[in-house]
């Protein structure tokens, strides 16, 4: 038996918003690289005794993918705090978005630690990521909203609101996708 919630999420990807944000997608070859595809604070460790030695957990989604994908995952998961002890177990604080400054500037360190990289080839890089950083991280959205519709499985219950989330994810894919087309 279907459920309404997730036929709502079937009928407005069917509508053309997956084919219209799929058409959005890069083809810069160069900017595909080995990505955690699941990278924010929790999955990155700081070794205790060389404090720029770091670690990175839960490797499982890891896979080439865009490396803007991933910096734009890093950079969208600041702005939820899962530090919450009540329903639906996370909040939203859009004022921890990194502004366009911030994200030249991650950018800009990112490419400029590269090894090989010349001033012209972060200067070139960090311009495709500006560029391409929107299309991610509203593709970003909708991947944990896909990731939040099969949690809502009973089997996978653990108390965080899955579906309240998956809605919260879809709404900002939504207008980051719908900012486009203005």
């Amino acid at each position: 038996e279907e459920q309404p919630i997730a036929r709502f999420f079937v009928d407005k990807l069917s509508d053309g918003t997956l084919q219209k944000a799929l058409d959005l997608i890069p083809t810069d070859a160069d900017l595909i690289n080995c990505s955690h595809n699941d990278l924010n604070n929790g999955n990155i460790l700081r070794h205790h005794q060389d404090p720029n030695t770091y670690i990175f957990l839960d490797l499982e989604y890891s896979c080439p993918n865009f490396e803007v994908a991933d910096i734009a995952n890093y950079m969208t998961e600041r702005i939820f705090d899962y530090e919450v002890d009540e329903p639906p177990f996370y909040r939203f604080e859009g004022s921890r978005m990194f502004t366009d400054e911030k994200k030249r500037e991650f950018f800009t360190s990112y490419y400029s630690n590269k090894p090989g990289y010349t001033e012209e080839d972060v200067k070139d890089h960090v311009e495709k990521a500006m560029q391409h950083y929107p299309v991610m991280s509203a593709l970003v959205h909708l991947v944990w909203t896909i990731w939040s519709l099969i949690l809502v499985e009973p089997k996978y219950e653990t108390g965080f609101h899955y579906l309240h989330y998956a809605r919260d994810r879809f709404e900002i894919f939504q207008k980051t996708l719908d900012s486009f087309e203005k």
